[in-house]
């Protein structure tokens, strides 16, 4: 291994648990190390961090070997000298004062693998309030259902990782996302209405019907404006979905596709989201292309793991 290579086959061991002699040039960071979507957040912050250069998660997955990765990075560096990763230059050491101060021990005691239960005996609360504190100390934010996935150190730090990317490149927009239409049938608000908040956490703007039109404005003329104008569409499919023959979103789509034929059809802007296990109508957009052929996020098996995906997503074609 080279210089670059080897000082990101430590940054993958350290903030992934994984045995250094287990990485090698030809290793696929993705399908080898089992990354999940919102392990690529975090590689890209991790690599971000150590190496002050610019990656995103879909530049990962068209470069998933090492050797790509780390040629990638070495084309954005400065210096020809790459100097060796140390812990103290990561983003722990800044989170292990805030876990000391929050449970009451000293900073001696908590390594990368510490289990917050077993190791330091803290309860639900003690957890509530760790991550609470995380979000003032790194002024960030991180869904509450993140709590109950809390594990170890290493989870903590994951998602304060991704909480500051997220701030990152919310600072550097301006401080507005792009605005997101969002598709759904009534059944479903309270899930619509949970990835709505979620979507916000991340800073990105949503446009939602029963929000946004005004007394008296003609929703017809406001829901095709809003469509028109938006980065994206994410339609909430459903069983409630296909219970209900006639629909106002089905009305909503028929503008989609108007518009996506209008596209190249490279470009991501329709976002078919599954709240369960449910079936995507096949409408025609154009000659041999139809919705059901646009990848969905399947919310109902993992919800954190959809989210990060949507939230990726929308994030790199914010910042391109």
């Amino acid at each position: 291994m080279n210089e670059t290579q080897a000082k990101l086959a430590d940054v993958i061991s350290f903030w992934f648990g994984k045995a250094k002699e287990d990485i090698t040039v030809a290793t696929n960071v993705i399908i080898e190390m089992g990354l999940s979507h919102l392990d690529l957040e975090v590689l890209s912050y991790a690599i971000e961090e150590t190496f002050l250069v610019e990656i995103n998660p879909p530049a990962i997955r068209t470069n998933p070997l090492l050797s790509e990765l780390s040629y990638r990075i070495h084309q954005q560096i400065d210096s020809t000298e790459v100097q060796p990763f140390t812990v103290e230059t990561s983003l722990f050491v800044l989170l292990r004062p805030v876990i000391a101060e929050r449970l009451e021990i000293i900073e001696d005691r908590i390594d990368i693998d510490s289990r917050l239960l077993d190791d330091f005996g803290a309860d639900d609360l003690d957890i509530y309030e760790l991550v609470y504190a995380c979000e003032e100390a790194f002024e960030i934010s991180i869904p509450d259902e993140v709590q109950q996935s809390l594990k170890t150190v290493r989870d903590l730090m994951k998602h304060v990782a991704v909480g500051r990317r997220s701030a990152k490149y919310l600072l550097g927009s301006g401080g507005k996302t792009a605005p997101v239409f969002v598709s759904y049938v009534r059944n479903d608000r309270d899930s619509v209405m949970r990835l709505v908040r979620d979507l916000q956490r991340y800073g990105i703007e949503v446009w939602l019907d029963r929000f946004e039109i005004q007394p008296g404005e003609d929703w017809k003329i406001a829901i095709r404006k809003a469509i028109e104008k938006g980065m994206f569409f994410i339609a909430c499919f459903s069983s409630d979905y296909w219970n209900r023959q006639e629909n106002l979103m089905n009305e909503e789509l028929q503008i989609a596709i108007e518009k996506m034929r209008r596209m190249q059809d490279e470009r991501i802007w329709f976002i078919p989201v599954k709240l369960n296990p449910c079936s995507i109508p096949d409408f025609e957009i154009r000659s041999g292309k139809f919705l059901d052929s646009k990848q969905w996020v399947e919310l109902f098996n993992d919800w954190n793991e959809g989210i990060h995906r949507i939230v990726s997503v929308i994030k790199y074609r914010q910042n391109t």
